[in-house]
Formats: structure tokens, C-alpha cells, sequence
């Protein structure tokens, strides 16, 4: 989801889907998100790791909330991440996430509770996305848990009343400085 760009690192988890596939060919990797030009660079490289069957590209979709909630997990790969609004929409559509610990992600993805961070490795991000597949009792908890952390943490009415206290600490202190 999202934009496609250098620093999202989507190499990794093209290249990470080759261990994937081999462990179980019937498991399928969706691109979703605007391509920024990147297009033709992932179709050759899906081509040239062989992955044609199971990977697609499917560029920008008008509503992203059916391709997160068809989805097992979702899974991030990036370099960097200001906040990561992909790993929240996932979340809060009761889809686990995959993650690299790129940045802000840390507020969102709980390892082991709602998610997995991993490392910039093929084998962990592949690994990660096998236990979300293989074991449906964690890929559940993972999803009630994930909903729960983004409507206590991020939802309007809990970001809400955290901007209204902070205005009014403002305001206090600006009155008292006069």
C-alpha cells in the first residue's frame, strides 16, 4: 500500500517471497500502491526471480480497506518511516503487520502482540510471514490485538482529547506569561 519508491525497500520483500514460495507455493504476494514509475523495474525483477505465479503488481486501488482485509498480514519493508500509515489502516482492518524496525513503525507494531519487527534480512521478513500463514491462532490474536492498539492509541477520539489537553497547556501557559 501506499507509494513506491526507493526507500520502501520493496527489493526485500520481492526477494524475500522467493524463500516464501519455496516453502509454500500456494502463498501470494500483492503490490498495491502507486507505482511512482517503479513498474517495469519490479516486473523484471519478479521475472527474473521466477515469481511470475505468485507475485503481482496491482498498482493504485480506490479503496484500500478490501485488499487489507483479504490480506494475511501486511508487511512493510522500508528503510525509513516517519509514521507508518500503511501498518495503521492494516491494524485497524484487523490485519497483522510485517515490519522492518524502520523509524516510527515502533509506535505502531508491537513485536509478537499485533506484529513482527524484523530485520533487513530475507530470512526473517520470510519467516515472519510463514508464522502469520501457518498459524492461525496467532494470525487471530494478532488481529484483535492490533485493532485494539489502534483505536486505544490513534483513533480520533483518543488523539482527540490529547490535542485538546495539550491547547489548553498551551493556553495556561501563554496566559501566565502576560
Amino acid at each position: 500500500m501506499g507509494i513506491f519508491s526507493s526507500r520502501k525497500n520493496i527489493d526485500l520483500l520481492i526477494q524475500s517471497f522467493v524463500l516464501v514460495h519455496r516453502q509454500n507455493p500456494l502463498i501470494k504476494l500483492k503490490l498495491v500502491g502507486k507505482l511512482n514509475g517503479f513498474g517495469n523495474y519490479f516486473e523484471t525483477l519478479i521475472k527474473t526471480l521466477g515469481l511470475q505465479n505468485c507475485v503481482k503488481i496491482v498498482g493504485e486501488v480506490p479503496d484500500n480497506t478490501i485488499w487489507y482485509q483479504n490480506a494475511i498480514c501486511t508487511v512493510l519493508t522500508s528503510f525509513e518511516e516517519g509514521f507508518g500509515m500503511v501498518l495503521a489502516e492494516s491494524l485497524s482492518c484487523g490485519t497483522p503487520v510485517v515490519s522492518t524496525n524502520s523509524g516510527g513503525v515502533t509506535d505502531i507494531v508491537k513485536d509478537g502482540v499485533n506484529g513482527f519487527l524484523v530485520g533487513y534480512s530475507e530470512e526473517e521478513v520470510s519467516q515472519a510471514i510463514l508464522k502469520l500463514h501457518d498459524n492461525v491462532e496467532m494470525r487471530e490474536r494478532f488481529s484483535v490485538n492490533g485493532r485494539e492498539h489502534v483505536v486505544e492509541s490513534f483513533s480520533i477520539a483518543a488523539i482527540g482529547s490529547k490535542i485538546v489537553s495539550e491547547y489548553k497547556l498551551f493556553l495556561e501557559k501563554t496566559s501566565n506569561e502576560d
